[in-house]
């Protein structure tokens, strides 16, 4: 009779088995962690975005909301330009600002809203214009390289600086444009109809 002899695994099989599964756990390992660091730097440029399509849509609300002209009883020193309630102007340091008187949903009366780049962040600073009460800023977006302003004529568009020179020479504006430029190159734009 013959015996058979069940040969099991020698200490050489399994040190090389043990090898080839620590090298595929450290190679599985760096994949996993390259996907966790991955979607954390996604997650957070989403969040930035989210942050800057908020801001435009809420130039948007303000510019929608704000006073119609009719309540003015007669239009006021640009009302044949720019409606009443919305003023474009150009800074010292020659950056572009915001400013827009809005009625208010929760309370009676209007605020005055200005939208303004302070170092590289573009601000909202909300002043109740009855009561000319404490103002509230409000930082909307860092990193901000450029805040523009453009303006629709009859002409096409133009540049804040080239209308504010024409003056009244630079007829009604139907559009306004606000643009946000980061640091990081990109741009987002906004249209608004006047």
């Amino acid at each position: 009779m013959k015996r058979s002899h069940a040969r099991g695994f020698t200490l050489v099989e399994m040190l090389v088995a043990l090898a080839i599964l620590a090298i595929l756990g450290v190679l599985a390992w760096r994949g996993i962690d390259a996907l966790v660091h991955a979607r954390a730097r996604i997650d957070a440029e989403t969040r930035d975005t989210e942050r800057v399509v908020r801001t435009l849509a809420q130039m948007r609300v303000d510019l929608d909301r704000r006073v119609p002209d009719a309540l003015f009883g007669g239009g006021g020193t640009h009302g044949d330009r720019l409606p009443i309630a919305l003023e474009l102007a150009i800074d010292a340091s020659g950056r572009p600002g915001l400013a827009v008187l809005r009625t208010r949903a929760d309370v009676p009366g209007a605020e005055r809203v200005t939208y303004a780049v302070d170092g590289d962040v573009l601000a909202r600073v909300a002043t109740p214009a009855a009561t000319g009460g404490e103002p509230a800023r409000v930082v909307l977006v860092d990193g901000v390289r450029v805040f523009g302003l453009r303006v629709l004529l009859a002409a096409g568009w133009t540049d804040l600086r080239a209308y504010l020179d024409a003056g009244l020479a630079g007829g009604r504006v139907a559009a306004l444009e606000m643009s946000i430029e980061r640091s990081g190159g990109e741009r987002y734009v906004q249209v608004v109809e006047l």
